[in-house]
Formats: C-alpha cells, structure tokens, sequence
C-alpha cells in the first residue's frame, strides 16, 4: 500500500478538482484503512492524508487514524493528527508514546 499511497493522494486531488467526492470519498476511506496499520504508509503519506481528511471535513475518521497511530506507537505522527484536531489531551497522549 505504501508504494500506492502518493498516487490514492493524487487521485483524491484530481476527484476533487473535477468534483467527484464519491471517488474521493472512497479513496479515502482506503487511505484510513491502510493508515491504521503500522508500517503500511510513510510519515509523509500519513502527514498528508491527515491534511486531506481535514479538508474534507472527515473529523471523526480523522479521530479514529489518530487513536489507531498512537495505539501502534506512531505517536510524532499522532501528534500532528491531533494538532490538526486541536485536542490538546490527545496530543498529550500521542506524544507520551511518540518515539523521538
């Protein structure tokens, strides 16, 4: 999945230029799925699909990838997620397993 992340991206990019949020929507929901598990995607891929959710307003699946990088250790990862929240509980917590 890792090696397909940039392109999901990408796709999301152009399905939301040329408005077709189902597509979008999909793709998204591959990305959360894949960012749940640990190693799957890169911290950049993770950065920027947290920006896109954000985007497009998915705060509870936002909420959910967050719980789910800090339940597997990626907690830098975590921490920027909940900035993005902006739940500094949360934040707390994801930097406590956070590994730098």
């Amino acid at each position: 999945m890792a090696k397909y992340a940039g392109e999901f991206l990408s796709l999301i990019d152009a399905a939301d230029a040329t408005g077709q949020a189902e597509i979008a929507h999909e793709d998204l929901k591959m990305l959360v799925a894949a960012g749940s598990v640990k190693g799957s995607l890169q911290g950049h891929d993770l950065r920027a699909l947290v920006l896109c959710l954000a985007n497009h307003g998915e705060l509870a699946w936002l909420n959910e990838l967050v719980n789910n990088l800090i339940s597997v250790g990626l907690g830098c990862e975590a921490a920027f997620s909940t900035a993005v929240l902006g739940d500094n509980a949360l934040v707390e917590k994801a930097l406590s397993v956070s590994q730098y």
